[in-house]
């Protein structure tokens, strides 16, 4: 390999990895993902169908929701909100994982509960030709 062939090689790499910061706002391996455009600001949540609770995500805590089951437990923390605790038997609420961006969904179907993140304006959540 000439020192040519080096240096279009690397200049390919330095482009890529420019490329890739500036696409995903360098967040390389974060929870959460992407970049903050798309950030929730509240997250609604509805029990047994009925809307419930509006929960800012700019202030960290716990809320207790109650389900038909019993209560729910939320964790607010950094922005992002996630089941920590739930009635439910198989606990896929839980591991749904955090919820962050515009859109994001989880729900524990068994006990009624579901929170949604709901931001300044809809964004498309899918694109069909």
């Amino acid at each position: 390999m000439t020192a040519a062939d080096r240096w279009v090689v690397g200049a390919a790499l330095a482009l890529v990895a420019s490329l890739y910061v500036w696409s995903w706002g360098g967040s390389l391996g974060s929870d959460a993902g992407g970049s903050d455009a798309a950030a929730g600001v509240v997250a609604e949540v509805v029990v047994a169908g009925h809307p419930g609770e509006t929960i800012d995500l700019g202030r960290d805590g716990e809320v207790e929701v109650q389900g038909r089951m019993g209560p729910s437990r939320l964790l607010v923390q950094d922005g992002r909100v996630r089941f920590t605790a739930s009635p439910c038997r198989n606990k896929q609420c839980i591991r749904s994982g955090w919820l962050a961006h515009e859109g994001d969904f989880a729900a524990c179907l068994p006990n009624g509960v579901a929170v949604e993140v709901l931001g300044p304006e809809r964004g498309l959540d899918a694109i069909n030709y």
